[in-house]
């Protein structure tokens, strides 16, 4: 089934990346940035992250995202289309709970079709020799 994330303020690296494996990402906008700041720390991505950044985040933003850890305010974010919506804090929970009930008013979803086509959307990401040997290699 279709999964939210409600962003209530920074998203750096892991937090980031947790915020993308989520199908919509509601952002607070007066607060946060969402930023893969492992440039800054002397790191570089296993295979299965960098998987998830290039399937979540446009390539056209793949070099200031993954490679210049550019921190993206809510606007910036929603501009490339890394979150759905923004909002501020006193409705950052109601915007998502809105953004669910209309991407699910659109008609009962078979949920072993969903989890079909999500495997095939994201066969790249979710192959477990990818995410095995990644893993292996912390």
């Amino acid at each position: 089934m279709p999964t939210f994330a409600a962003i209530n303020g920074h998203a750096f690296a892991a937090g980031m990346m947790i915020a993308l494996c989520h199908d919509y990402r509601v952002m607070r906008q007066d607060r946060g940035w969402m930023c893969m700041n492992e440039v800054f720390n002397g790191m570089t991505f296993q295979v299965f992250m960098l998987n998830l950044l290039k399937t979540k985040i446009a390539s056209k933003d793949h070099l200031n995202a993954i490679v210049f850890g550019h921190r993206y305010t809510a606007d910036d974010a929603k501009a490339i289309e890394v979150v759905h919506a923004i909002s501020d804090m006193s409705t950052l929970e109601s915007t998502a709970c809105s953004l669910a009930k209309k991407i699910l008013s659109r008609g009962d979803m078979d949920r072993a079709v969903v989890k079909r086509l999500k495997e095939n959307l994201y066969t790249d990401l979710i192959s477990n020799n990818v995410v095995t040997n990644s893993l292996a290699k912390l």
